[in-house]
């Protein structure tokens, strides 16, 4: 049985993905992927101004995605499921990642929670 995470675990699908992408990022030492979409818009159809992150995930070795929904081999159609008007795909290090959650005033994981995604993590992506 997969341990019990802080939030339920839609939320690390949608809300909260580049917390669950930080503690992939530190199991798997690999960057994050963050995408963009560069014309967000509110409910009035009107330009945000900034970009606004439409999901984060890990890439394990350059063929399949990983984010709190488990293991993609689409990258292309795990991305499709997240609204996005014009996407850009940047690769971060954890300190961009920390930096970029310092800039727009999101939730920091704190350690409690990363210790027990990445426990879930590894419970469920055993090392080979």
């Amino acid at each position: 049985m997969l341990n019990a995470l802080p939030r339920p675990l839609n939320h690390y699908q949608h809300g909260y993905c580049y917390i669950y992408a930080i503690a992939l990022a530190i199991v798997f030492d690999k960057g994050i992927t963050l995408v963009w979409d560069t014309e967000a818009m509110d409910e009035d159809m009107t330009l945000l101004g900034e970009d606004c992150l439409v999901h984060a995930y890990v890439t394990k070795d350059d063929v399949y995605a990983l984010d709190a929904g488990g293991r993609h081999d689409c990258i292309t159609s795990m991305i499709s499921t997240y609204p996005c008007n014009k996407a850009r795909t940047e690769i971060v290090s954890l300190t961009r990642m920390y930096r970029i959650i310092k800039h727009k005033g999101w939730d920091v994981p704190t350690d409690d929670e990363l210790d027990r995604i990445i426990s879930r993590i590894n419970q469920q992506y055993p090392k080979e």
